[in-house]
């Protein structure tokens, strides 16, 4: 019955999407899901940008492992598969996976970022990269470019709760049920998986999501150095 809903419906990110389509005259739209990563090119269209915020597969598979999430990847991937094709890892993979919360985190991890790399250029580039545990700057230097990018200063009290946090006492691990933990840096959150994956769920997301990652981290890097670029040449 469920799976007979989604397909007339859609999932709840799909809904979250249809209803900020009624809202024409908002501006701004924080939505934090995963699957928001396939309305870039839409958005692109309409003339929004887009952030996109990073986590290693080893950190996101700590989270659904940590929370229990367990996402619908079968119903996920029958749509993806419908619209861009079938995916080698996911096909080989599916049936073992399905319902395991580590397992079908790492699948999707791997459909969301195989996106992400075969977006066209002009999509791409009206979307903000935003991944300090990858271009190695600091949380309050990547969020200082983020607001530049933006159009906007960075705001002296964003500015200080950055440092509030790097002053504090985050959780190394948060409880078990606590979605977020707000003192928490960014280095901990991406850090904290070899204290909650064992070796062997470790290994597994490792093999499924390696070789991506490696590709994903590569374009971030080559957009920061082009963006880098761009902004010496405007301020020269």
């Amino acid at each position: 019955m469920r799976r007979a809903m989604i397909r007339l419906i859609g999932t709840r990110a799909l809904a979250t999407y249809r209803i900020a389509k009624l809202m024409p005259y908002r501006q701004t739209l924080i939505w934090k899901d995963p699957l928001a990563v396939f309305c870039i090119p839409e958005g692109a269209d309409n003339d929004f940008r887009s952030v996109v915020t990073f986590r290693p597969p080893l950190a996101q598979a700590a989270s659904y492992r940590r929370l229990g999430w367990l996402p619908k990847i079968r119903e996920i991937y029958d749509r993806y598969r419908s619209v861009y094709g079938a995916v080698a890892v996911v096909e080989d993979r599916l049936d073992q996976l399905e319902f395991d919360s580590v397992g079908a985190g790492a699948l999707l991890w791997h459909l969301i970022h195989l996106r992400l790399l075969n977006l066209s250029g002009a999509s791409l580039e009206t979307a903000y990269l935003f991944a300090p545990a990858v271009t190695g700057e600091s949380e309050a230097v990547a969020y200082e470019h983020l607001f530049h990018w933006l159009g906007y200063d960075m705001p002296a009290r964003a500015q200080a709760l950055l440092a509030e946090r790097q002053a504090g006492v985050g959780r190394d691990v948060p409880k078990s049920g606590k979605t977020h933990d707000w003192n928490r840096t960014a280095e901990q959150a991406n850090s904290y998986w070899n204290k909650v994956l064992s070796e062997d769920e470790a290994c597994l997301v490792r093999d499924v999501n390696d070789d991506l990652w490696n590709e994903v981290q590569g374009v971030i890097q080559t957009r920061r150095a082009f963006s880098a670029g761009a902004e010496v040449a405007v301020r020269g």
